[in-house]
């Protein structure tokens, strides 16, 4: 019960904050083009509470909270008296039109830029994409890769962590060209077919092969313990254990739980030079009586702590909006396209159970998301839908290249057409919501 309440509370505050910033931006561009503005709603159905500010708008809470809306003096809507026919939506100029028809898109990819940019000036760390090991056979391992790097760049774009990695990664999906990625070793040609095409948790770098890891790197020795007798210091880098090669702490603390009491013998790198020690697991026992062996090592963990000043953190706050943009974009045009499945397409239930985990990981995962998600609402509300932004924009170009604004009859086939079609998207993402629990 509170795991669902806690569902709904962050599936409310990320609807409210988003359709507030996405009205907001209609609204004030409104007001500059001088169209009264009769209500703003957050919300949808029944009003449950309302007041009016000094321009005569009214602001209110509707019943259902999947949206909201500014309703605007529109002559194409009702009957208008003639004293206010100057304030009318449709008597503004098309280039106003448009203006108003894009703020709300452009408050959503600003509060985007705002949120990041935030981010940076507070400081944050961040995973280093550093590679364990590679899979057998997979698109990795047949490129050459072997494991213990760093990810550096792919396709020439800098990667400075996991999330800058996906969103590069993912501009590959549905695709079938090689692409090439540089860690800090060595750089590696990457051959896919239709890669990722057809995934409900697109997850880019395991489907290549390799997965985000903590490197081998020990951070301290435990007093009295097996590591502290084998030698073993902080800094030391593991390079084997019994000549297999290691990459990850995953891989070392496999071999030391798995060997209780059994000699092993282990090669480090320390200060550039490698040295052969002994290490003995001590055997412990679980709670479920089951036997591991026990060294006393901390790793270190793979994280990169950044902060900016104000300026550069505005700067690269921007800069990786724009970015992530560019993803939003491809992967709208590759499943119009047909080159990526539409499986990976969210609806309600499936946003609200991310916003949920988002706010349990912390404040900053959970900005982080509003962000995407404040991007994603942004770039979808510019489909060229007559219900949506990009159709009342469409609609005023027309009436620039035309000197003809859309006749009504033109309006309501567009808009019945383009009911259909978002009645169709709601219906496929609560499918995929559903597909993706019962899995």
């Amino acid at each position: 019960m509170l795991d669902l309440l806690l569902t709904i509370a962050a599936f409310l505050i990320v609807i409210l904050i988003l359709v507030a910033v996405h009205e907001f931006g209609h609204l004030i561009v409104a007001r500059l083009a001088n169209v009264k503005v009769l209500r703003f709603s957050i919300g949808f159905g029944k009003v449950i509470w309302s007041r009016v500010d000094k321009h005569g708008t009214e602001f209110a809470l509707s019943l259902v909270p999947l949206g909201g809306y500014v309703k605007m003096l529109d002559e194409t809507e009702g009957a208008v008296p003639e004293n206010l026919k100057r304030y009318a939506l449709n008597n503004a100029s098309p280039w106003w039109r448009i203006a108003i028809a894009a703020a709300g898109p452009a408050a959503n990819v600003l509060l985007t830029a705002a949120i990041l940019s935030s981010i940076y000036m507070i400081g944050t760390t961040k995973p280093i994409p550093y590679i364990g090991e590679i899979a057998d056979d997979s698109p990795a391992a047949l490129a050459g890769m072997v494991g213990g790097e760093e990810l550096v760049q792919i396709d020439k774009n800098e990667v400075d962590s996991w999330n800058m990695a996906s969103m590069n990664l993912i501009l590959k999906a549905g695709e079938t060209a090689p692409f090439e990625i540089v860690t800090n070793k060595d750089s590696y040609l990457i051959h896919v077919e239709d890669w990722i095409e057809d995934e409900f948790g697109v997850n880019p770098y395991s489907s290549l092969g390799f997965m985000p890891a903590t490197p081998p790197i020990v951070y301290s020795v435990q007093l009295r313990s097996p590591a502290e007798n084998a030698g073993l210091q902080s800094g030391d880098v593991f390079r084997s254990i019994n000549e297999n090669r290691v990459y990850s702490f995953r891989s070392v603390a496999s071999a030391i739980s798995s060997h209780p009491e059994t000699a092993l013998d282990v090669v480090v790198e320390r200060a550039g030079v490698e040295r052969k020690l002994t290490l003995v697991p001590q055997l412990q026992v679980s709670s479920s009586g089951v036997e591991f062996g026990w060294a006393g090592i901390q790793f270190q963990d793979a994280m990169r702590e950044i902060q900016y000043n104000p300026i550069k953190a505005i700067a690269i706050g921007s800069s990786e909006t724009y970015r992530y943009v560019v993803v939003l974009l491809d992967s709208l045009y590759k499943i119009f396209t047909g080159q990526v499945s539409t499986r990976g397409l969210a609806g309600p239930v499936g946003i609200a159970d991310i916003a949920k985990r988002s706010l349990t990981f912390g404040l900053e995962s959970f900005f982080f998301f509003l962000a995407m998600l404040s991007l994603g609402l942004g770039i979808f509300n510019l489909l060229p839908l007559p219900i949506l932004d990009g159709g009342h924009i469409v609609y005023a170009l027309y009436e620039l290249v035309t000197r003809k604004q859309v006749t009504v009859k033109m309006r309501i086939i567009a808009n019945g057409v383009s009911m259909v079609l978002i009645a169709g998207l709601i219906i496929l993402t609560l499918f995929n919501d559903i597909a993706r629990i019962a899995s």
